[in-house]
């Protein structure tokens, strides 16, 4: 008898691992694709849900508003409420027109006569779904026939940003003979307040990441409210910029605490303002974001600046040692030729602009009778002030003696230090020490300064 044997079949051996791969694959991307499914399902019900709620706290501010007594007090608020276990966040703004006019009041057209009021109400919710917008609702109000007082007057508060621009929702706090009052900012920028006690009012205007021209955040200014008249003021805010401005390094480290002085034309009233601090590279928060940018530079003495010209009205002694400076051929200028370098910009708000700041490079040597190195010396430069009595001496650069420590000498009985331009004296800790006065110019590489001890 012949056996014959026969291959047992491979078709039926069984799934790969390149198979089970792929089945695992398959499955991962079917169940995220119905978890995704799920939960875009479920935050559309919640985000629905939350609408609906938010229509009803919408309809519940404007049945308030419409059942306000007291007319003048409608003005803009910001609350919180609840509804079906939800946090909503209300913003409430108020419009305001006078009669005959249908522009805004804080355009100073119009009589003193409100006519009516429009009540926008917008109300948003966490975890709104994006891009959703918030729920709004609205109405208009008119006041009675016997509400307008002619004894009462009223103040309109412009709020506008660097382009002129109406800037919405800033909180205008405002007190005086009627007692304290605070609005908001509708669309058009305006803060209206209405039937006030004739007499002295200030108002503060601030919102949060924003600065007037000057770095305030919260700036102030008083009016006088007369009967039946509607007086203006406007305030300018803008969002605010930051400035890193790198300081010069290498063998030749910069003062720590030495001011930086921003330069911008529109800065009133001197086109700068100094701002203190310390580290390199600085930081200098705050600022408004013109759209020319700021020119930088270290110092806060009008010699200082690269760019810098004397008082027109000045007329130097004519022994003055420094008339090269001051002379008129020069253009007025306290460094003829100078510049305070690279514009440093603030468009980019709020993000971080960057510009680097010049220095002098001065080299302190300080030497005693015998022209001997005098290690461990504390080093210290002080601005040289204005004094018109001391004649030949007389540099108008600083109205007081900034001063800035240096540090010590080394044993080689120097050190070195990147400083502010200008008309400075350096001394030292040593008793009897005799100060160096030094003309400090952009145009120098590098200075040296020889500071003499007994």
């Amino acid at each position: 008898m012949n056996l014959r044997l026969r291959a047992r079949p491979t078709g039926d051996a069984g799934l790969g691992l390149v198979e089970v791969m792929i089945a695992i694959s398959l499955l991962t991307i079917l169940l995220t694709s119905v978890a995704f499914t799920l939960t875009k399902q479920m935050s559309m019900q919640r985000d629905s849900k939350a609408r609906e709620g938010a229509l009803d706290v919408a309809a519940q501010a404007i049945d308030i508003a419409r059942a306000t007594s007291d007319f003048s007090t409608l003005s803009g608020k910001v609350w919180t409420d609840s509804n079906n276990g939800e946090a909503y966040s209300i913003t409430q703004s108020v419009t305001t027109y006078l009669q005959n006019s249908s522009g805004s009041p804080c355009d100073g057209s119009g009589s003193s006569s409100v006519a009516y009021k429009e009540i926008n109400v917008a109300v948003t919710w966490s975890g709104m779904s994006n891009p959703a917008a918030p729920v709004r609702s609205q109405t208009l109000l008119s006041p009675s026939v016997t509400s307008y007082d002619p004894t009462l007057g009223n103040l309109a508060v412009k709020v506008k940003d660097a382009n002129g621009a109406a800037v919405e929702g800033a909180l205008v706090a405002t007190t005086g003979p009627s007692g304290s009052r605070t609005t908001y900012s509708d669309g058009a920028g305006c803060a209206f307040l209405d039937s006030l006690t004739p007499g002295a009012y200030t108002s503060t205007v601030s919102r949060s990441g924003f600065v007037t021209p000057d770095g305030t955040a919260a700036p102030s200014k008083s009016v006088t409210v007369q009967a039946a008249q509607t007086v203006a003021m406007s305030f300018e805010l803008d969002v605010t910029a930051t400035l890193t401005v790198r300081m010069p390094n290498g063998d030749y480290p910069p003062i720590a605490a030495v001011p930086i002085t921003l330069g911008n034309t529109s800065l009133l009233p001197s086109g700068k303002v100094s701002v203190t601090g310390t580290g390199t590279p600085r930081v200098i928060t705050s600022r408004y974001p013109y759209q020319s940018g700021y020119t930088v530079w270290t110092g806060t003495c009008d010699d200082a600046d690269p760019e810098a010209t004397l008082p027109t009205d000045l007329v130097p002694p004519a022994s003055s040692p420094y008339l090269d400076v001051t002379s008129a051929a020069n253009g007025g200028r306290y460094h003829p030729g100078a510049s305070r370098g690279s514009v440093v910009p603030s468009l980019s708000v709020p993000s971080t602009n960057l510009g680097q700041v010049d220095m002098a490079d001065v080299q302190v040597q300080v030497r005693n009778t015998a022209n001997a190195v005098v290690p461990n010396a504390t080093v210290t430069m002080t601005h040289v002030a204005w004094d018109a009595s001391t004649g030949a001496t007389y540099f108008p650069g600083c109205a007081t003696g900034a001063s800035y420590p240096l540090g010590a000498t080394g044993t080689d009985g120097s050190l070195k230090a990147d400083t502010p331009w200008g008309y400075w004296d350096f001394t030292t800790n040593v008793v009897g020490t005799t100060p160096t006065r030094v003309w400090l110019h952009p145009s120098s590489s590098e200075i040296t300064v020889v500071v003499k001890t007994p």
